[in-house]
């Protein structure tokens, strides 16, 4: 099965689905295919659920990926979200997926709470041109003006041009709705990319004997097996693509890391791999979310660790894991990866902490609580925060209350500063001053901002007034740039004028001079055309008169007779033992030559210089010429005259009114046999 589903291939996909079942062909068919079956599915009747699209959006090509979307009913926008906060796609799949989600909310379904947090951490990312231009896409889909802002960063590497078209064209597929529109229209050449593609089968000659022992030529053999072979190469010589995935991809270089899929990634041996390249795997799992990938690597890893580069140890590689699978949201992925270190109170202190604070559910409801606080500084939740923590956890509520200071007015922030001075004296700490200097500081900034405002609006109002001068300094400007180019407008106009017409004598002479010119090559050429006819004319008489004394001879040579059979001429002898009447007198006038469908398809598949002389000898004999070479074939009518193509090669055709119609060109021994069809 193809990789890439065309508007083509959707029928026999459809029925084989018919035939076979929807399931069986899912169940045997490989990661990269099974889009192609469920867009095929859908169109035959048996669309997906929300759930079969996104196990398949991971594998699936990009070209594919809005018709499997659009193949899918329901709700797909929080699937697609999830699967990007999850990092289970690569970074061009997520952003075609929030592309799709973007449009999706845009067009009625209901917008995920992650959507517009995922876009925008997606957009600080650093990722491919081809990514970017998805999410920038993405990002001006949606109305929310941080992710414009961030648009507008990535112009450089996104142009707007380009975003915009990729948004009309996104939308036209979804508006459109229909899964054969949806469809590449024809599948591009196959291109191997990030790595270096060797040789899947050994170079054998077409008509060399068959490497397999078969005893057979190579071209009746295994050509076409190992020519389909040979259309997914790898970077190992002998092995195609998914033979080497499933080998564990040895020799891997830093390139083909980037080239492999989520699923490809998790088939690794990191032990057949150098070094380089393990840790370049060891980042892009980690970025995938393998965790178990990263696991394994880490073991390899461990046995070479004295091999690792200057500055790069197992602990801190161990450490980066534990991080990104906190950030993933993965604890038991975390809880493993940190099981492997011998001595966990050698873990940095944040990460003591977040693996401890990843169990207890109630930090998530603080944490809800905290955002909603620093999202409305007027929420009752600013203040009852610090309250309650003080109240349960004096030490960690003098820390959440000196951060809450900044978002409360000052009466507030006074009375909230006596509740963190006991506290302190609950918690057993020394009295401090630093909140009480905080909040006198917020004071002064508070007037310093009014002053400030005040200052700002004089300045707002003088230079109002400055811009409604220069806008009429800036009018009267243009008044006076308008008059000024009517003058030289004008001045210019008059010059034109009279250099045209100084020029005009010189034209009028020359237009003479050149309708002189015409008429004596408009009579020269007429002269050569009568020259040629009469040319044509005097050698037409001359074959006349050939045939004539042929026949007249022919005639007195005759026996007298009265039957009819004894009054034929004998026909002249045949070459080639062709079965031929003669030649045959060249007819009057111009005649087109037309080439049968069946000609031009022979005419293709001979070789170009037949096809050539074919051209040349139709156009000659259209004209008259060349008629000497001419034979009528015997016993067929309407009559049938064929010519020598060099030695090995005769052209078919007959004469129909003011055409040549050319009915085959065929090599000589196939000419008895194609003559039984016109009889």
């Amino acid at each position: 099965m193809s990789t890439t589903l065309t508007r083509e291939g959707l029928d026999p996909l459809i029925a084989d689905v018919k035939a076979r079942g929807r399931r069986a062909l899912l169940d045997a068919a490989q990661p990269q295919h099974r889009a192609a079956v469920l867009i095929a599915a859908a169109a035959a009747g048996e669309p997906p659920d929300v759930a079969e699209m996104a196990r398949a959006f991971d594998a699936t090509p990009s070209e594919l990926l809005a018709a499997l979307v659009i193949a899918t009913p329901g709700e797909r926008a929080p699937a697609l979200v999830e699967l990007v906060d999850r990092r289970r796609l690569s970074p061009e799949h997520e952003g075609y997926a929030l592309l799709f989600a973007s449009l999706l909310v845009s067009t009625g379904e209901p917008a995920p709470p992650k959507l517009l947090p995922v876009l925008r951490k997606k957009l600080l990312a650093e990722v491919g041109v081809e990514a970017t231009l998805a999410l920038c896409a993405a990002a001006n889909i949606t109305t929310d003006p941080e992710c414009h802002k961030l648009e507008r960063d990535l112009a450089p590497w996104a142009p707007v041009g380009s975003v915009k078209k990729l948004v009309a064209e996104t939308r036209r597929r979804f508006a459109d709705n229909d899964l054969r529109l949806a469809l590449p229209e024809r599948a591009e050449g196959a291109v191997v990319s990030g790595f270096t593609a060797r040789r899947v089968t050994p170079k054998v000659g077409r008509n060399d004997a068959c490497p397999c022992g078969s005893g057979k030529k190579y071209k009746k053999c295994c050509e076409t097996k190992d020519a389909a072979r040979g259309l997914d190469p790898s970077p190992v010589p002998g092995m195609t693509r998914p033979e080497w995935i499933a080998a564990g991809a040895p020799n891997l270089s830093v390139d083909d890391v980037l080239a492999l899929s989520r699923e490809d990634l998790a088939r690794v041996d990191p032990a057949q791999s150098p070094l380089e390249s393990i840790l370049r795997l060891f980042t892009v799992s980690l970025g995938f979310g393998l965790f178990d990938v990263s696991a394994r690597i880490l073991d390899d890893l461990g046995r070479r660790e004295a091999s690792l580069p200057k500055g790069e140890t197992l602990a801190r590689l161990t450490n980066d894991a534990i991080v990104e699978a906190l950030r993933a949201g993965s604890v038991e992925a975390a809880n493993r990866l940190a099981a492997r270190v011998e001595d966990p109170a050698s873990l940095p202190l944040d990460l003591q902490l977040s693996l401890r604070f990843a169990k207890f559910t109630e930090l998530a409801v603080l944490d809800e609580i905290a955002k909603k606080a620093l999202l409305d500084p007027e929420a009752e939740e600013c203040i009852a925060l610090p309250y309650a923590v003080l109240d349960h956890a004096p030490s960690l509520g003098v820390l959440v209350a000196l951060g809450s200071l900044a978002h409360l007015p000052s009466g507030e922030a006074r009375t909230l500063l006596d509740e963190v001075e006991e506290a302190r004296v609950r918690a057993g700490l020394p009295a401090e001053t630093a909140g009480w200097d905080i909040v006198a500081g917020f004071e002064k900034l508070d007037g310093e901002v009014a002053e400030d405002d005040r200052s700002r609006k004089q300045l707002e109002v003088a230079r109002a007034d400055a811009e409604r001068q220069l806008f009429d300094v800036e009018r009267r400007l243009r008044a006076a740039e308008e008059r000024a180019a009517t003058h030289e407008a004008r001045a210019a106009a008059a010059e034109a004028r009279v250099a045209e017409l100084t020029r005009a004598s010189d034209r009028d002479l020359a237009r003479l001079l050149e309708a002189e010119m015409d008429t004596r090559r408009r009579a020269e050429a007429k002269a050569a055309e009568l020259r040629a006819l009469v040319a044509d004319g005097v050698k037409e008489r001359g074959d006349l008169r050939r045939r004539v004394a042929e026949l007249e001879a022919a005639r007195a040579a005759a026996p007298s007779t009265s039957t009819r059979e004894s009054a034929e001429i004998p026909s002249a002898p045949i070459s080639d033992d062709e079965p031929m009447s003669g030649s045959v007198i060249a007819p009057r006038g111009l005649h087109v030559p037309n080439f049968d469908d069946g000609a031009l398809a022979s005419m293709k598949r001979l070789p170009k210089h037949v096809s050539e002389d074919a051209l040349a000898v139709a156009a000659a004999l259209g004209g008259g010429k060349g008629w000497h070479n001419v034979k009528q074939m015997q016993d067929i009518a309407p009559p049938l005259f064929s010519v020598r193509l060099g030695i090995h090669h005769r052209m078919l055709f007959r004469i129909e009114q003011d055409r040549l119609q050319v009915c085959d060109v065929l090599p000589r021994e196939s000419l008895d046999s194609q003559l039984k069809r016109y009889r």
